[in-house]
């Protein structure tokens, strides 16, 4: 259980005064603290700050369906971290809330009085146990980074200084669940029983085609209903389901960068029953951005993205009315022979959550090897 003392006290005790996010303002300078914490990091890609604005304004996307509340932490009137405490009221579980947008410089007591108002704050509406980093749903970024092959971080993956882990250690997080990177050869990977299973289905009445761009928003939103429903029934850990407004903001901020050659749903009587999405990796190009769309960043971004050499694989939902595994490996098939097709050189599965075996041996089956690790911790408050 936590035993911290008060908010107040740990701050005192780190010598920073905390203080709540009220105003626009006030968000402006939590949303660009992480340029002084990766500023001489050339991995490091900047979040579009119009999408986290979106979210975390006082009528934005969490606000629908939660409650929310972030700080600063300031030292001698310099900002030294922040951290968001969430409750998010689509979660299954009702005595549980979410800690993300955690940035902070290496310094326990520092971090230690970030995580005592975000326990605090979450214990005052009942919760009982907190995870994270969770920024702020899983639809985002996931985990710390705690091992793994050096370099910029996939599309949507999270990215932190080594001494995060450390941080949540110290602080008496706990190991909630590993999410896990596979790192997939798509031009060496064997794709022949995939796609012999492909022929096998859809002689059974099952339809392969990708998202269509004509029929873009119909297709991103039966997709999405099929994503909750499927993460539901499952009991995926941590989920909770798309608002429609985030699903369709969500669905179209992947349009501007997504490749429909790289998706596949499938259908059997006109019902999506499954549906695999991938899209280039475009972090090298966003990084270009640092943060911010403007008529010349675009077109910077319109080049860019021309060059790409990396696939990630988003998601796969697969309803109980499928074939499971196979249906998943006949999926994953069609969306390597299409990278293959177009010459992307790599291809990262990702995330795939610790226990999620299926999932794991889809990747394995192709010849993935796991490259990256991701940690969400859990930390009983009262």
């Amino acid at each position: 259980m936590s035993n911290c003392s008060s908010g107040q006290d740990m701050a005192a005790k780190a010598n920073v005064e905390l203080a709540e996010i009220r105003s626009s303002a006030d968000l402006k300078r939590f949303l660009k603290f992480p340029w002084k914490i990766y500023r001489r990091d050339p991995n490091w890609v900047p979040p579009l700050l119009s999408d986290q604005k979106k979210s975390l304004s006082a009528d934005g996307l969490f606000q629908e369906h939660g409650r929310f509340q972030l700080w600063l932490a300031e030292r001698n009137g310099e900002i030294v971290g922040r951290i968001g405490a969430f409750i998010d009221d689509l979660l299954p579980e009702d005595d549980v809330g979410n800690v993300g947008f955690f940035e902070v410089i290496e310094d326990e007591s520092v971090a230690r009085a970030l995580f005592d108002a975000a326990e605090k704050w979450l214990a005052s509406k009942g919760v009982k146990r907190a995870r994270g980093p969770i920024s702020p749903t899983l639809h985002e970024i996931v985990g710390v980074l705690i091992e793994g092959e050096p370099g910029m971080p996939t599309l949507m993956m999270a990215y932190n200084p080594p001494y995060y882990a450390q941080l949540f250690d110290a602080c008496g997080w706990e190991k909630g669940r590993d999410f896990v990177a596979y790192s997939i050869d798509p031009q060496t990977c064997d794709l022949r029983i995939g796609l012999r299973r492909i022929e096998e289905l859809e002689k059974e009445g099952y339809q392969f085609r990708p998202i269509s761009a004509k029929n873009f928003k119909e297709d991103a939103r039966r997709y999405i209903e099929l994503h909750n429903q499927c993460y539901l029934d499952s009991k995926h850990y941590a989920f909770a389901p798309y608002s429609e407004r985030e699903g369709q903001h969500a669905a179209m901020g992947l349009k501007a960068i997504m490749d429909p050659d790289l998706t596949v749903v499938v259908e059997k009587d006109s019902t999506f029953v499954c549906a695999v999405f991938a899209a280039p990796d475009a972090n090298p190009a966003l990084r270009k951005l640092n943060g911010r769309m403007g008529p010349i960043r675009l077109l910077r971004l319109m080049l860019a993205l021309r060059r790409l050499d990396a696939v990630r694989v988003m998601d796969a939902a697969v309803s109980p009315l499928a074939r499971g595994e196979k249906m998943a490996i006949a999926m994953m098939a069609r969306v390597l022979e299409r990278v293959r097709q177009k010459g992307f050189r790599r291809v990262e599965a990702s995330w795939v959550v610790e226990g999620n075996e299926p999932s794991h041996g889809v990747a394995r089956h192709f010849g993935g090897s796991v490259t990256r690790r991701y940690r969400v911790y859990e930390k009983a408050i009262s």
